[in-house]
């Protein structure tokens, strides 16, 4: 199994769910219903740690928005994109644009 040295409590609900389409061989597009830099920045980290066989696409949201919630995301190159190397997800977000948290957990 992919990621099978990690322990299941340890996985996303995002990377069982891709594991599982690799385990069945399945490619998959790797997307979320819509978001911006945040979610690109989790759509790239996902992309690059699926197997090549089984990544049909993955998406870049940040692209068709606007405004930018977070820099360091990444971009579209060449219809290629890639996750930054920097620690979490490589971004920072911008939280004048984001404004309040609308939950803070303690």
């Amino acid at each position: 199994l992919v990621g099978s040295e990690m322990c299941i409590r340890d996985r996303t609900k995002a990377a069982m769910a891709r594991d599982l389409g690799v385990n069945l061989g399945i490619a998959m597009t790797l997307e979320d219903s819509w978001g911006g830099d945040v979610t690109t920045a989790a759509i790239a980290h996902l992309a690059h740690s699926t197997p090549t066989d089984y990544l049909f696409t993955a998406t870049d949201f940040n692209s068709y928005v606007t405004v930018s919630t977070a820099d360091g995301a990444p971009q579209r190159h060449n219809g290629r994109m890639a996750a930054s190397t920097e620690p979490g997800l490589g971004i920072a977000p911008k939280m004048d644009v984001l404004g309040d948290p609308v939950l803070d957990i303690s």
